[in-house]
């Protein structure tokens, strides 16, 4: 799932190019701090520059290492899905019908950050963008899985993020989300902690229960 809603690839690019000027920019200005300042001026201006710079550039790598995923595997984008009590069928944009039967599916992943579905099947993953939320797939699915008595095991999840253009007005109720912490200042490990949160990204997941396979076909 590599597109975040209300985000198109044109503007993925652009917050590239825009860390990558940043990136030019805060090593040009290293330059001319290094070459042209003296004493405290020279040594704060240079370590405030070396910091943007590091940063810059990390984050710079992230955003080249996601393009590249991006052109190397683009998604895949559907204008329809059906369930029914055999298979997902999933129709595609450019023409075709991809059908995933229930006993070949091991795993679904719905997000609020993307109107559409991950599928993870025997013969693959792979995701799918479609024109509508995230909700109306979710209820569609869980009609499916009921009307067919199909043995998944469902799970939602909060995951924090800053990112605009979600739902701000979630109902958190009965729902959760992970996060690590650390036991104590002196006890160097971490620990798994669930708590119930109102912030984030919602996402739903649909897991195949093993000892059930035998029904799907």
């Amino acid at each position: 799932m590599q597109n975040i809603k209300n985000k198109t690839n044109q503007q993925w690019y652009l917050e590239w190019f825009g860390v990558a000027l940043f990136f030019a920019v805060s090593l040009a200005v290293y330059y001319l701090v290094k070459t042209y300042l003296v004493g405290a001026p020279q040594i704060i201006g240079a370590t405030l520059c070396v910091i943007s710079a590091f940063l810059s550039g990390l984050i710079f790598i992230v955003r080249t290492l996601g393009i590249i995923m991006l052109i190397a595997s683009p998604e895949k984008v559907a204008y329809d899905i059906r369930f029914d009590e055999k298979n997902i069928q999933i129709f595609a944009k450019g023409g075709g019908v991809k059908v995933y039967p229930w006993y070949m599916v091991d795993r679904i992943i719905l997000g609020e950050d993307f109107d559409g579905i991950y599928i993870d099947a025997t013969d693959g993953k792979e995701s799918y963008d479609l024109p509508m939320p995230y909700r109306t797939i979710e209820n569609k699915l869980d009609e499916a899985i009921a009307k067919g008595c199909l043995s998944f095991k469902k799970e939602k999840q909060w995951i924090d993020s800053n990112q605009e253009g979600l739902d701000k007005h979630k109902d958190a109720t009965g729902v959760k989300r992970n996060y690590f912490t650390r036991r104590s200042l002196n006890y160097a490990r971490w620990v798994n902690n669930i708590v119930e949160s109102g912030n984030g990204i919602e996402t739903v997941s649909y897991s195949k229960i093993d000892t059930a396979v035998d029904q799907f076909k």
